[in-house]
């Protein structure tokens, strides 16, 4: 986990977390390193949680789904660390290789295990399910693969649906939403052409 760069103090300066699940030698790595830098170049704050490298254990433990609904539901360090930061996030970036038409183990993991009761949703007074991070104000994601649009499409794209609807029902009500999906061999034919892909969807960030 890393922290880049200090906020400005301008009015649209937010702070970011980005959810990285490209490996070191996946070519969407450097994709989402090059965004989240043009990012921080514009002084957002930025917290980055590299599940790969840090080797993010993606299942849940026995005494996680024990004490799933407790108060006390976070028992794993790794955890608790997305979780602080996923609290105090005004925006959240994932970053991941789609993988057998949606996310990878260890985002899938990483969503099950940091986004539970008490953090992404909350119970009011009459038991109704509200949003529990309010204070994020844009989901985006940069995903390379291999799969056709079409194919995307006759599957649902899960992984865009995880994302984009999933989690951000969990965000504030004004929450925008950038989705860039990338396939593997227009990557490996034109960088710069995904590159630029990247900094149109994140240059409203």
């Amino acid at each position: 986990m890393a922290r880049l760069a200090v906020r400005d103090g301008g009015e649209d300066d937010m702070r970011i977390l980005v959810v990285d699940a490209f490996a070191a030698d996946q070519p969407g790595k450097a994709l989402l390193d090059r965004g989240v830098a043009r990012l921080a170049e514009r002084g957002h704050e930025i917290d980055h949680v590299d599940l790969v490298a840090t080797g993010f254990p993606p299942f849940m433990t026995e005494d996680e789904r024990r004490r799933y609904h407790d108060a006390d539901n976070l028992s794993c360090p790794h955890v608790e660390a997305s979780v602080a930061m996923a609290r105090s996030a005004e925006a959240v970036l994932f970053g991941y290789p789609t993988t057998m038409f949606t996310v990878p183990a260890q985002l899938k993991g990483w969503l099950e295990r940091t986004m539970v009761p008490g953090v992404a949703f909350v119970f009011d007074a009459k038991q109704r399910v509200r949003p529990g991070l309010v204070s994020v104000r844009r989901v985006g994601a940069i995903t390379t693969t291999p799969h056709s649009r079409s194919s995307m499409r006759s599957t649902g794209d899960n992984g865009r649906r995880t994302l984009m609807r999933s989690f951000r029902a969990n965000c504030g009500p004004r929450c925008r939403r950038s989705f860039v999906s990338i396939h593997d061999a227009d990557l490996a034919a034109d960088p710069d052409a995904a590159t630029a892909r990247v900094d149109r969807s994140l240059s409203r960030w």
